[in-house]
């Protein structure tokens, strides 16, 4: 059958018109109709399945991020059962048959976890759906195919600014304002998670604007604004751990991409340039006051939730405790009290044992081990920064869909042959 040929720059105006429509709710106290969200969601994948049966994979990473990180009930459906449906519907218009290579960690990352938290607990966790979603989005994902790889990052960038314009509209369902710096961040959705998704998308616009050809000066002038946004939005939140990843992601960008000198001196200079507009402006206060009080009223206790957890795991007298650890819902509860690790890697210990601490791993070198000497800057910007994160937090671990986006984005990059522009 003949499908009616469309601009490209016509279904990008769509997904702008539809984020729009995103941002128009802002009830916290009511959720849009089942109809309407079912709607809307239906109208996300209308021009995949007619028009760009390449894009399932940008679409679903742009709207999942944002169902699952917004600030309040919106119009799309936050249901795994949702997406997991609609991929494996759209498949069916858009499997790849010359597709990338399914690596054997996400397959290990999907079972393994699945028959641990299913034998302890009789549950299904996050981990195991998100990992699903990663396998069935694989099966769309093109064999060195780096427009979609493009596309991909150009959605999440995206999703990202939406993200931004959310808390910077909307902060106070995110966090408590701080007065006198009395009072700790309270939020609806979790910003610590919500400000390293942002962060990595300053990493993603950086390499843009290494690797990628540009000649319009709109564009380019484009992600630039979105780099500040991002940038005062993550300094307004005072998230150290997001800060902390970009710099080292940066860093390992400026390093190792083959740019010249002076590109690299400018982009240096521009971010300095901003840093000093915050500080002399104070947003940063709240961001030194966290640093300065981390052990008292500003931190998170992150070393003696570690200290407890690898205490009590550590002197289990189970040897299939020890190398299969205590599933999801008891390593959160061990030590006595049900509390997050704060660390990916410790993390998997607990919950899956000896063998989790080898399946982050071997999830975290894959992409690094197939890469090439030329895509491998960008697919160590996006592991280091990725790591950065899993320091404080534990996004593989709880199953947060953007962060196995950033996973598959260095995979993705591993199988490419970039050549800098």
């Amino acid at each position: 059958m003949n499908r009616i040929k469309i601009n490209q720059n016509l279904i990008y105006l769509y997904y702008i018109l539809l984020l729009i429509i995103f941002l128009s709710w802002s009830n916290f106290d009511t959720v849009p109709g089942p109809f309407f969200r079912l709607a809307y969601f239906g109208a996300t994948l209308v021009p995949v399945i007619v028009w760009r049966r390449s894009w399932l994979v940008a679409v679903i990473v742009l709207f999942f991020t944002l169902a699952k990180n917004g600030y309040s009930s919106s119009y799309l459906p936050a249901e795994n059962y949702t997406y997991i449906t609609a991929i494996i519907f759209t498949l069916f218009f858009s499997y790849s048959k010359d597709r990338i290579k399914i690596p054997l960690c996400i397959l290990i990352i999907l079972i393994v976890p699945f028959f641990i938290n299913l034998i302890y607990h009789h549950n299904i966790e996050q981990i195991t759906y998100t990992a699903f979603v990663v396998f069935l989005l694989l099966l769309s994902i093109n064999n060195n195919d780096e427009k979609q790889l493009s596309i991909i990052s150009l959605f999440f960038i995206l999703a990202c600014l939406i993200l931004s314009i959310s808390y910077l509209l909307y902060g106070k369902y995110f966090s408590m304002i701080y007065v006198g710096f009395e009072e700790e961040r309270i939020g609806f959705s979790d910003i610590n998670y919500v400000a390293s998704i942002i962060g990595f998308s300053i990493i993603l616009i950086l390499i843009k604007l290494l690797y990628e050809s540009y000649n319009n000066v709109f564009l380019k002038s484009f992600y630039i604004i979105i780099v500040f946004v991002e940038l005062y939005t993550l300094f307004t939140n005072a998230s150290r751990g997001s800060l902390l990843a970009i710099g080292a992601g940066v860093l390992v960008l400026l390093l190792f991409s083959k740019t010249s000198i002076k590109l690299k001196i400018l982009i240096s200079v521009a971010i300095i340039g901003f840093l000093v507009f915050l500080y002399t402006n104070s947003y940063m206060d709240l961001l030194f006051y966290r640093i300065g009080n981390d052990n008292t009223t500003g931190g998170t206790g992150r070393v003696l939730i570690w200290e407890k957890k690898w205490a009590a795991f550590s002197t289990s007298e189970s040897i299939l405790k020890l190398l299969f650890g205590f599933g999801y819902v008891g390593g959160r509860q061990l030590s006595g009290v049900t509390v997050a690790f704060h660390n990916d890697f410790l993390a998997f210990l607990v919950e899956y044992g000896v063998l989790g601490l080898f399946i982050i791993i071997s999830f975290i070198v894959t992409p690094l081990i197939k890469s090439n000497k030329n895509n491998r800057p960008l697919v160590l910007a996006s592991l280091v920064y990725l790591i950065a994160v899993e320091f404080t937090l534990e996004p593989i671990a709880a199953g947060r869909f953007p962060f196995y986006v950033i996973w598959l984005y260095s995979y993705m990059a591993s199988n490419l042959d970039f050549r800098h522009k």
